[in-house]
């Protein structure tokens, strides 16, 4: 026992740290940072995909109520202009667009919606929407599924839904783009 002692009372004494070094400061720091990035940017991820959704709906629904109006007519009417006040006066609940300037449809990254309709007796129409952003054109356009005849990005025009990713992306590119939707006779 006394050798134990003895050893004992040789050891130094440490004395005891108050408070955090500079090093564990900057990497608790670094934690934080990468915490809240990773969550900014999944945020960022969710907000898009939420905004994608909302366009999409919102377009069917106009798909919905302009055929609605035009139900047993045989063909649509080819004045932007009419079908925007139809559409205004149905009060077409959308979420994602608003009527603004003496009832124009605008998008909420403030692009149009235009109608228009195809041919001299037009069995379906186009619905275009302007100046959409490339990240939400392209998830926009790879969800769309049914009831559609074909949807234009630019200039490429596609007639098999859903149009993969990879083709959306690569012809949204990196501008802003029109995209129209042509429906279904």
């Amino acid at each position: 026992m006394k050798s134990r002692q003895h050893t004992m009372q040789h050891l130094p004494i440490f004395k005891r740290q108050s408070g955090m070094t500079m090093m564990e400061i900057i990497a608790v720091m670094a934690i934080i940072v990468t915490v809240v990035v990773g969550t900014m940017s999944l945020f960022s991820v969710v907000q898009s995909n939420n905004s994608a959704v909302a366009v999409l709906k919102d377009i069917v629904a106009i798909r919905s109520a302009i055929q609605q109006s035009y139900i047993g007519q045989g063909e649509y009417n080819n004045n932007n202009a009419q079908v925007n006040e139809q559409l205004f006066d149905a009060k077409a609940a959308l979420s994602s667009m608003t009527w603004k300037n003496n009832k124009t449809l605008r998008t909420s990254w403030d692009g149009t919606v235009i109608f228009s309709a195809e041919g001299a007796k037009p069995q379906n129409f186009k619905i275009r929407l302007t100046a959409v952003p490339p990240n939400l054109c392209a998830q926009v356009v790879s969800s769309a599924t049914s009831g559609w005849k074909s949807v234009q990005i630019g200039m490429k025009t596609y007639n098999t839904f859903p149009v993969s990713p990879t083709d959306a992306s690569k012809d949204c590119g990196n501008g802003s783009k029109d995209i129209t939707w042509t429906t279904l006779n």
